[in-house]
């Protein structure tokens, strides 16, 4: 992974579903639009039809792993020029999920094949939540759940984000773990605090 030498800042909101990233990505997006901010929103999958196609495999979650996880890697490599080109123009790009979603909910096949020469966040922000909470929340806001959003796969996905929060500084990367039970609010006040001196510079 390579970090962007760019003129922009590459900012990511990541964590597992029902954390409240999407939320928590275009609040932080419109408060530094309207501060007059180049602001670029966009999130992982980036391809409407990679979304779909990976709803259908997650029916069979266990079964279609590799199959997804192919998916995303593909979607990522046309998504990183985007977020390039913007960085270039100097646009602040906020993406909802990144490749720590990969490592979290897929992590075995995220080593079996890598994840190249991507982008490096100057900012990460991880939402931590604790299961049973998250759960609810997703259970409120849809009939029903996918294969990406089980106990077990919840579970499993929260451990490993708090893993590669450990391991930020050995692997040279800028990963923040927030409370996501904080009102959406003060998690966005707590990111602006985080990011006030580079959006000075």
């Amino acid at each position: 992974m390579k970090k962007a030498k760019m003129k922009g800042l590459f900012i990511v909101i990541d964590g597992i579903d029902g954390s409240g990233k999407t939320t928590i990505a275009k609040d932080l997006a419109k408060i530094l639009n309207y501060s007059g901010k180049k602001v670029f929103y966009t999130k992982e999958p980036y391809s409407t039809e990679i979304k779909k196609r990976a709803r259908k495999l997650a029916k069979y979650y266990d079964k279609n792993k590799e199959k997804i996880f192919r998916l995303f890697a593909q979607d990522r490599l046309r998504h990183q020029k985007v977020i390039a080109e913007k960085l270039k123009k100097g646009f602040i790009v906020i993406s909802d999920r990144y490749y720590y979603s990969t490592y979290a909910y897929q992590n075995k096949y995220a080593k079996k094949y890598g994840t190249g020469r991507l982008l490096k966040p100057d900012f990460a922000f991880i939402l931590d939540l604790p299961v049973s909470e998250a759960f609810k929340r997703i259970m409120k806001r849809k009939k029903a759940i996918t294969g990406f959003e089980t106990m077990a796969i919840l579970l499993s996905a929260r451990k490993n984000f708090l893993n590669l929060a450990k391991l930020a500084r050995k692997i040279k990367e800028n990963i923040i773990i927030i409370d996501a039970r904080k009102e959406p609010s003060r998690i966005v006040e707590i990111i602006l605090e985080k990011i006030s001196s580079s959006l000075k510079s």
